[in-house]
C-alpha cells in the first residue's frame, strides 16, 4: 500500500505516521520515494527502520537526507548500508556524520569510499576510527589525507597498516609524525619504506623509536640518512643495528658520528666496515676506542689507515692487537710510531712481522 504512494502523498504523511510505517513497508519504497521523504520524516524513523532500508534505498540519499539523520540513527546503518554509500555521498559527510560512525562501520568502509574522504574529513576522524581502517584503506590513502592527519591520528595506525604503505606515503609524513610514532608501529616498517625515509625523517626519529628498527631496515636505510643521524642516535644504535651498516655508511660517518660510537659499538663493526674507514676517521678513534677492535679487525686495517694512527693511539694498542698488525702495515709506520710502542708491545711482535 505505501509504495502505491506517490511522492508527494508521502512527503505529506506525518512524523508520526511515518515513524509507525513497518520496516517492510519501507525496504518496499522505491528510490524515487525515498529521496522525496524530507529531513524531518527520515528524523522520525528509528534506528531498526534505518537499519531496514536496502542497500539501493541508501545509495539514493541526498548528502542532505544523510547529513539530516540523527548521528546515532546513521551509527546504525549495517555494514553493508555503510559499504553502498558512494564516493560522493562519503565525500559530503558533515564531519559530526563521519565521527558518528563505529569502528565496525569505519573497517566496512571500500577503498573507493577511504580515497573519496576530503583532507578536512581526514582530519576529523577519531583516533580509534583510523585504528579500526583495514590495511586495504590505509594502503589507498593519498599523500594529502596523509599530510592532513594529526600526529595521535598516525599514531593510531596498525602497525599492519603501517607495513603496507608505499613509498609515496612514506615520504608524505612529517617529521612530527613519524617522531609520534609508536615503537611498534616504527618495528613493523618495511626494508622498502626504510629506504624511503628522508634524511629529515630519520633524524626526527628518537632513540627508542631508533633502537625499535630491525638490522635489515637499518642496512636500507640511505647513505644521507645514515649521515643525518645525531651522536645521540649513533650511541642509541644497538650492535646489531651497526653491524648491519654497509660499508659505505661507517665510511660516510662525520668525526662527532664516529666520537659517539661506544666502545661495544667500534667492536661490532664488521671487518669490511673498519677497512672502509678513512685515514681521518681512523685518527679521530680514541684510545679506547682504539682498544675496542677486535684482532680481526686490527688486521683488517690496510697500511694507510695504521700509518693515520697517532702515538696515542698506537701506544694504545693491547699486546694481541699488536700481533694482528699485517707486515705490510708495520713497515708503512712512521718513526715516531714505532717509538710509541712499549716494550711489551715491541715484544709481541712475533717473527714473521719481524
Amino acid at each position: 500500500q505505501v509504495r502505491a504512494l506517490t511522492t508527494t502523498q508521502l512527503n505529506a504523511l506525518t512524523q508520526d505516521q511515518v515513524g509507525a510505517l513497518q520496516t517492510a513497508d519501507l525496504a518496499a519504497l522505491t528510490t524515487s520515494q525515498v529521496q522525496g521523504l524530507s529531513s524531518t520524516q527520515l528524523q522520525s524513523l528509528s534506528s531498526t527502520q534505518i537499519r531496514a532500508l536496502t542497500a539501493s534505498q541508501v545509495e539514493s540519499l541526498s548528502t542532505a537526507q544523510l547529513n539530516n539523520l540523527e548521528p546515532e540513527d546513521f551509527a546504525t546503518l549495517t555494514t553493508t548500508q555503510v559499504a553502498s554509500l558512494t564516493s560522493t555521498q562519503v565525500s559530503k559527510l558533515s564531519d559530526t556524520m563521519l565521527q558518528s560512525l563505529t569502528t565496525t562501520q569505519m573497517a566496512a568502509l571500500t577503498n573507493e569510499q577511504v580515497g573519496a574522504l576530503t583532507t578536512s574529513q581526514v582530519a576529523s576522524l577519531q583516533t580509534a576510527q583510523v585504528n579500526a581502517l583495514t590495511t586495504d584503506s590505509v594502503s589507498v590513502l593519498s599523500a594529502n589525507q596523509i599530510r592532513a592527519m594529526s600526529t595521535a591520528q598516525v599514531a593510531a595506525v596498525t602497525t599492519a597498516g603501517v607495513a603496507v604503505l608505499n613509498s609515496t606515503q612514506v615520504g608524505a609524513l612529517s617529521t612530527d609524525q613519524v617522531a609520534g610514532m609508536t615503537t611498534s608501529q616504527v618495528a613493523a616498517i618495511t626494508t622498502s619504506e626504510a629506504a624511503a625515509m628522508s634524511a629529515a625523517q630519520v633524524k626526527a626519529l628518537t632513540t627508542t623509536q631508533l633502537g625499535a628498527l630491525n638490522t635489515a631496515d637499518v642496512k636500507a636505510l640511505t647513505l644521507n640518512s645514515v649521515k643525518a643521524m645525531t651522536a645521540a642516535q649513533i650511541t642509541a644504535l644497538s650492535t646489531s643495528q651497526v653491524n648491519a651498516l654497509e660499508t659505505e655508511d661507517v665510511a660516510a660517518l662525520s668525526d662527532a658520528q664516529i666520537g659517539a660510537l661506544t666502545t661495544d659499538q667500534v667492536k661490532a663493526l664488521t671487518t669490511t666496515a673498519v677497512n672502509a674507514l678513512t685515514n681521518d676517521q681512523v685518527s679521530k678513534f680514541s684510545t679506547a676506542q682504539v682498544q675496542a677492535l677486535t684482532s680481526s679487525n686490527v688486521g683488517a686495517l690496510n697500511s694507510d689507515q695504521v700509518a693515520a694512527l697517532t702515538t696515542a693511539q698506537v701506544g694504545a694498542l693491547t699486546t694481541s692487537q699488536v700481533k694482528a698488525i699485517t707486515t705490510t702495515a708495520l713497515v708503512a709506520m712512521s718513526t715516531s710510531q714505532v717509538s710509541a710502542m712499549s716494550t711489551d708491545q715491541v715484544n709481541a711482535l712475533t717473527t714473521t712481522q719481524m
